[in-house]
């Protein structure tokens, strides 16, 4: 984020994974000194939640995390470097946080540093919009059984001069849709199928590009790792190093693998960048561009006496 007041810069957000309820917390800086007087004011009003799920930022892993972790008995789960995917749940929250804040400090005509100000704002309208996937109830709902959704409660009718409740609006309009739903669904009922054809073919011809399938591993196997070098100034170039050994899998992708040679180092990797171990394979991915090779031949002579 801008600067805003104060020096706010960051803005920490703790979810909660079933509900989908949102706290955004306003930082100076992103370090555990954020991070772990945030995560105290959620517990001490919700209560200890005792599994975590984060990146693996400094400011989440680091000792006084893990402090905060082995006192209350909770488990901290570390999604895969460079997989912003493995923390979708939380990571959807971002550009919803942001939109609401462009269209807010747009609508009241206020400088892009008064965006701490909005943000307990941003922060409601999240948690009180109903969720399809929460059968039409808010995340406040979910997390706290307290009513959600609009404040407003009634309004004047539009076309009779009395007060009327907002549940009529909800299912004029619902009324509405439906009508168009049908509409829609007729207008579109002869493209259905060429789209459907057009699809397919895509997610074939995608099939066939090398690197889409992930790869199938089992505990015990022996792998080759990729590791990102940062050279040519693209930090996911990488460099394939091994054999290494699968000695857990944490879930079908994601898994802890270790060296075969001591100090016997243990690290999480997906399954994107592993491939299985093969002679062939691994003198194919190794990088040396500073390897020499110098051809050598001996030629006797003879030495006459």
């Amino acid at each position: 984020m801008v600067e805003g007041e104060g020096g706010l810069k960051y803005v920490l957000v703790l979810k909660d994974g079933m509900s989908g309820y949102v706290e955004l917390v306003a930082c100076l800086q992103a370090t555990a000194d954020t991070a772990y007087p945030a995560l105290i004011d959620w517990f001490k009003r919700f209560g200890v939640v005792h599994q975590w799920t984060s990146d693996q930022g400094a400011h989440f892993r680091n000792q006084i995390i893990e402090q905060l972790q082995r006192a209350l008995g909770a488990h901290h789960h570390f999604v895969t470097a460079y997989t912003p995917w493995a923390n979708g749940t939380v990571e959807v929250v971002n550009p919803e946080v942001l939109k609401a804040m462009k269209a807010l400090l747009s609508e009241r005509r206020l400088s892009v540093r008064d965006w701490p100000a909005l943000l307990p704002v941003v922060q409601a309208a999240l948690n009180g919009m109903p969720a399809n996937r929460l059968g039409g109830k808010t995340p406040l709902t979910a997390f706290t059984a307290l009513a959600g959704g609009s404040q407003l409660t009634s309004i004047l009718h539009p076309r009779e001069l009395v007060d009327t409740l907002v549940e009529w609006v909800t299912q004029d309009l619902q009324a509405h849709l439906e009508d168009v739903r049908v509409a829609l669904e007729c207008l579109h009922a002869e493209m259905v199928d060429a789209s459907e054809k057009r699809r397919r073919a895509a997610r074939e011809r995608h099939s066939l590009r090398p690197g889409v399938k992930l790869q199938k591993f089992s505990e015990g196997d022996f792998v080759l790792a990729a590791t990102a070098t940062g050279r040519s100034g693209n930090k996911l170039a990488l460099l394939w190093r091994g054999p290494k050994r699968i000695v857990k899998a944490l879930n079908d992708f994601t898994f802890e693998v270790t060296d075969i040679i001591p100090p016997f180092d243990v690290s999480v990797r997906h399954a994107s960048r592993l491939q299985l171990y093969r002679e062939a394979a691994l003198r194919s991915c190794r990088n040396k561009p500073y390897m020499e090779r110098v051809a050598i031949s001996w030629k006797h002579c003879a030495i006459a006496d």
